[in-house]
């Protein structure tokens, strides 16, 4: 554990593991391959120490896992929507920023296909956009990095019986790692999932709901109909030491640019958390460039 928390991020947490241990197989390991998306092996060691820095070692309280009644978007996209509505402030859903009309060092115009929005001085641009696109409007921002997969598997258990609060249940050996239960819905996680994500859904969807089963103590087999797979090829990028490395912040080359995403350099994994993190460095940057 010392060596965990002392990890540094040109270090793999896979070489402060003791392969051999028990609680590295049932505990460390896969705590660090959930966190990091990653092969233990082949993840900085960096950004998974400073996560047990602010949990582990904090006690209890900052080691209780949060889980959404409903839905992410019931806890953080519908409030902040609702919020930015009751302030005047305009969202424009489903329209794709396709360039940056850049003079020099200056943005005077974000292109959405046929509108265009003129940018004064001293607007500032929060680009919270995944490193792919970020490339093809700035290149040369974002590093160039493999990615790592994500499969979920979602449920409804139809003839079993509502569970009480939502529970979080972490499996060991097996092809399922996580399954969240909310009432009749099931999800089932897999990390670092590239070995199952060219595979045939329905193969996949077969094999993880046979952990889920025994895990739950549902059986009576895989029903297509109640069961959806979804497979995220490029879930997180590939958090190696290499990758940690070349992480931005939130500044770009040109004042008014700034960027803002899980893959942005907050010092934490590719996470929901690091992206609220970086989204809030962003604001507090365009605020104090633009006064």
């Amino acid at each position: 554990m010392l060596r965990l928390l002392s990890g540094r991020d040109s270090e793999t947490v896979g070489a402060a593991l003791d392969s051999q241990s028990p609680v590295s197989r049932i505990l460390w390991g896969p705590l660090a391959k959930a966190v990091m998306n990653l092969d233990p092996a082949h993840a900085a060691a960096g950004p998974f120490a400073r996560t047990l820095r602010r949990t582990v070692l904090r006690g209890a309280s900052a080691m209780r896992v949060g889980v959404a009644q409903q839905s992410l978007a019931s806890s953080f996209v519908e409030p902040a929507l609702g919020h930015l509505a009751r302030t005047g402030i305009g969202i424009r859903l489903g329209v794709r920023l396709r360039a940056l009309d850049i003079s020099g060092s200056e943005i005077s115009a974000l292109g959405f296909g046929e509108a265009a929005v003129r940018l004064r001085p001293r607007d500032r641009v929060i680009l919270a956009i995944p490193p792919w696109e970020l490339s093809r409007l700035l290149p040369g921002v974002a590093p160039s990095h493999r990615t790592s997969a994500i499969i979920n598997l979602h449920a409804r258990l139809v003839d079993a019986p509502v569970a009480g609060p939502p529970r979080l249940i972490g499996l060991v050996d097996r092809e399922v790692e996580w399954i969240l239960q909310r009432g009749k819905i099931v999800c089932a996680c897999v990390s670092a999932a590239d070995r199952w994500i060219d595979s045939d859904a329905e193969e996949v969807a077969g094999r993880l709901w046979r952990d889920v089963a025994d895990a739950l103590g549902v059986h009576g087999g895989f029903s297509r109909p109640t069961c959806r797979l979804i497979k995220e090829r490029r879930a997180t990028p590939a958090q190696t030491p290499a990758f940690e490395s070349r992480r931005p912040g939130p500044m770009t080359h040109l004042p008014q640019a700034l960027i803002a995403g899980d893959w942005v350099q907050p010092g934490l994994p590719c996470t929901i958390e690091s992206a609220i993190a970086s989204g809030v460095a962003a604001a507090e940057c365009a605020l104090e460039s633009s006064t």
